[in-house]
Formats: structure tokens, C-alpha cells, sequence
């Protein structure tokens, strides 16, 4: 992904860079992404963080800003049509996304049609989503996620997923972020690298440091966590040019929405660990240090069932695929039947 600047980690730092490029900024409105009043009334660390981000821009720095949000869990084509048109109604030369990770890929779905996009996650998933090069949206007639250009309710076209615009990604501190689930999404990290290594995109060889680093037992390195993560988003591929697409994001999408509807986007990730391992046969890799991943558990349904909503969700991308080997030996490793 190109253009893509991460600044020093802190809200101070993210205020400091504001204040530089201050004039750039306050040259036409800007549109805030929030995350949903529901996720930030069930996360207070999401709910702080966009408190802080909002008065920064509009008390502290005197930006003109309009606030948007998405409606649910996942971006639909609804949201993007909605924030496109205030957009374009405003003026808004920026968009600033807060939150999770619906909001980065709500975010990222406007980069034809603003000069910048800076993303502030507050959640682990957030930064995740921040780094990864394209969003993803619900398709609420097929049930699964997809590309913006792929969803049947929207005329989108494929150029509205390229990173067009530059982006800038501030990382807050952990006052301000959801940091509670760090093991899973250490696993989740672990996944995504090890689906880089399959596709000998990340050196098999230096799979073992991050393995280490990220599962030490002197505890839990929150900073390092959040490079790996955006190290791991960096490097997925979502299949539209000449690698196929990352094995951990196809069933992402084409599971999570329904046949695993209870578990969050990191957790189901990290479950995939190892068998993600077997897969890619990474000798230096302990797997005994992945042991630990939580169970994926999925009642009445066959891992027959859940290959053809991987290849249902494959046909709706139009996007190049691992073969059905590699997705069964996934499947069959470590998804559990009821």
C-alpha cells in the first residue's frame, strides 16, 4: 500500500502534526467518521477517544467539521452512499476516521473523492483496519463482506478501493484504546503473518521473532503489538492483481457475517492460528506456543458448507483464490462441528 504515513504513537504527537499541517487542513471542511453510538457506549475507550479527536479539531485547532457515522457493526453501500454525498455536499477535502475498524473502512471507501484520509483507531481491530490496503463492506442480500465495487446495491467502481488519496495513521496511547483483548489480537497478528510467509511475501525465517515477541511470557508489549498488526494489514492481499487473496480475509468474509456471526474480527483470526501454521509448515515456528488460540465452533453446518460460502464469496470479489486444498486444510485443522 503506498502513501501511507504512521505517525509517533500518542495523541500529542497527533496534535503536534495537526498544528504543522494546519493550514493544509482548514482549507475546506472536514468530514469526521465516528464509530456507531452503540460501540461507543459499550466501549468507553472508543467513546474517549472520539470525545478527544472531535475537540482537537473543532475547539482546539478551529477546523470546520461534519460528523458522520456508520449505521451498523460493518460499512453497508447504504453508508458510503450517504458520507460520498455529504461529502461532496460540504466540500470536505479530509476525511478523519475515530474508532474501530468500521469506521477506517468507511473511511477508506472515499479515497477517490477527498485529497486525504487520516485514521485514528482506537481499538486493535481499528488499527488492523487502518493498515489493510482496501475496506470491506456487508452485502446484506448475500450475507457476507465484500468490495466496495462488488456490492450489488452500489455502483461503485474499482478504482474507489485503490489508496488514491494519501492516508496517515495516529495511534493513540493506551489510555485512549481498547487494549483488553491483546492475546487475541497478538493471534490474529500471527495469522495474517504466517498467510504472508504461505505466500512467501514475509521471509518464513522471521516468522519466529514475531511469534516470540508477540506471545513473550514477560508480558504483553502493547507498542510492538500495534507495528505487527499494521506490519500484518501492510502485507494481506485481497486477491486483484497477482497474489491470491489472503486465506485468513477470504473466510473473514465469507464466514464471519453469519456462520460465526458471535465472534468478533480478532478472535476469529487469531482461531485460525494454527491451522494457518499447519498450513504453511513453518518448522521455526513452535506450534505449541499457538495452542492457546480460542476455539472456532460452528453448529449445522458441514466444512463442505462453509467452502462453498468461501467460493459463493469469491465469485461476488471476482478475485484470485487459493486453491481448495489450502482453504480445506485450513477449514478441517481447527473449526469445530456441532
Amino acid at each position: 500500500m503506498t502513501g501511507t504515513t504512521v505517525l509517533p504513537r500518542g495523541f500529542k504527537s497527533l496534535q503536534k502534526w495537526l498544528q504543522v499541517e494546519k493550514s493544509r487542513f482548514s482549507a475546506s471542511p472536514i468530514l469526521l467518521l465516528e464509530s456507531t453510538p452503540h460501540h461507543q457506549a459499550s466501549n468507553p475507550h472508543v467513546a474517549k477517544a472520539c470525545q478527544h479527536v472531535k475537540f482537537l479539531l473543532s475547539q482546539q485547532l478551529g477546523f470546520r467539521v461534519v460528523q458522520g457515522r456508520p449505521a451498523g457493526a460493518y460499512p453497508t453501500s447504504e453508508d458510503v452512499i450517504k458520507q460520498l454525498e455529504m461529502a461532496a455536499r460540504v466540500g470536505a477535502g479530509t476525511v478523519v476516521a475515530v474508532g474501530s475498524g468500521t469506521a477506517m473502512d468507511l473511511a477508506k471507501t472515499l479515497a477517490t473523492s477527498v485529497d486525504e484520509i487520516l485514521m485514528i483507531p482506537a481499538t486493535y481491530g481499528g488499527v488492523l483496519a487502518s493498515s489493510t490496503p482496501h475496506a470491506l463492506l456487508l452485502d446484506a442480500k448475500e450475507e457476507t463482506l465484500v468490495l466496495p465495487h462488488n456490492d450489488n446495491s452500489w455502483n461503485g467502481s474499482e478504482q474507489q478501493q485503490s489508496a488514491s488519496c494519501p492516508r496517515t495513521i495516529g495511534l493513540l496511547e493506551p489510555n485512549l484504546m481498547e487494549t483488553g483483548n491483546f492475546h487475541d489480537a497478538a493471534l490474529a497478528t500471527i495469522s495474517l503473518l504466517l498467510d504472508a510467509a504461505y505466500r512467501k511475501v514475509l521471509p518464513e525465517e522471521t516468522l519466529p521473532k514475531y511469534v516470540d515477541k508477540l506471545l513473550s511470557h514477560d508480558g504483553p508489549d502493547d507498542e510492538y503489538l500495534l507495528y505487527a498488526l499494521i506490519k500484518a494489514g501492510q502485507d494481506t492481499s485481497f486477491g486483484l492483481e497477482s497474489q491470491d487473496r489472503s486465506i485468513p480475509i477470504a473466510l473473514l468474509a465469507s464466514l464471519l457475517p453469519t456462520s460465526f456471526a458471535d465472534q468478533s474480527t480478532l478472535t476469529f483470526l487469531a482461531g485460525l492460528a494454527p491451522s494457518m501454521h499447519s498450513l504453511t509448515g513453518a518448522d521455526a515456528v513452535d506450534p505449541s506456543k499457538l495452542q492457546s488460540a480460542p476455539k472456532l465452533i460452528v453448529a449445522n453446518e458441514t466444512v463442505a458448507d462453509l467452502m462453498a460460502l468461501v467460493r459463493t464469496n469469491q465469485s461476488l470479489w471476482r478475485c484470485r483464490d487459493a486453491t481448495s486444498r489450502a482453504f480445506l486444510t485450513v477449514l478441517n485443522e481447527h473449526v469445530l462441528l456441532q
